[in-house]
């Protein structure tokens, strides 16, 4: 992959174990009398990455967001469109790629099938189907880029969605900061650019103790007041 059409995004869309609860106690005679609610959560996994793969500073997980069905016949089930009987989906999807929204509208049909073909035989009067979806979001980065640290953070600002406010210069100005030395030598990278702290190099230690290179976090702390690690809010 060339680095001169970076940053590129990349999708990834997981279903986990699908759920299905009713009352053992409350039978129809006929399947087609039966109720369901459709409970579909998607989780949210926003990270950056490098071309050769290795995750940049930390990822956001977001939900899951519930969204529920109204009260469906059973025979909706078996329908290639059952998706579209889940109000306010539609306004979720709207945010991915029109062939993530295709696929993940597939793998609730493919669901609501499957657990109406292993369900069919019980003949419960209502029960509740739960299906976790999980949609990650790659942004993939050139780590030299001058443009890496603007992308981090116009991520976590779309996945919050909410925008990101700078830490008061008077906060930053008071933020401990040393020269790196061998009792730090136990550090992970730093988490904004992964490279390893070098001997002597000025870093600089946040409230909470995480530490990063003065060179890293003070631009980071010019557009966002949160720890890149933790989410501890800094003074605006």
């Amino acid at each position: 992959m060339s680095s001169d059409h970076l940053p590129v995004e990349h999708y990834r869309v997981r279903v986990g174990k699908y759920g299905a609860v009713w009352c053992e106690q409350d039978h129809v005679e006929n399947v087609n009398d039966s109720c369901v609610i459709i409970k579909v959560g998607i989780t949210v996994v926003d990270q950056c990455t490098t071309i050769d793969g290795r995750l940049i500073g930390p990822g956001l997980v977001q939900g899951p967001f519930v969204i529920n069905s109204e009260r469906l016949r059973f025979s909706f089930l078996r329908k290639s469109n059952v998706a579209q009987h889940i109000p306010h989906l539609g306004s979720v999807l709207q945010y991915y790629p029109i062939e993530v929204s295709f696929l993940i509208q597939q793998y609730i049909s493919w669901i609501c099938e499957e657990a109406a073909n292993a369900i069919e035989g019980l003949k419960p009067r209502e029960f509740v189907i739960v299906i976790p979806i999980e949609v990650t979001r790659t942004v993939i980065c050139d780590e030299q880029d001058d443009r890496l640290l603007q992308s981090l953070l116009e991520l976590m600002e779309e996945a919050s969605g909410n925008k990101l406010v700078p830490a008061a210069p008077s906060s930053v100005e008071t933020l401990k900061s040393k020269k790196f030395d061998k009792k730090d030598s136990r550090r992970e990278p730093c988490a904004v650019c992964l490279d390893e702290y070098l001997i002597g190099v000025d870093v600089t230690v946040m409230p909470c103790s995480h530490m990063y290179h003065k060179h890293c976090i003070e631009p980071w702390l010019k557009k966002t007041n949160t720890c890149p690690l933790c989410r501890l809010e800094m003074p605006t």
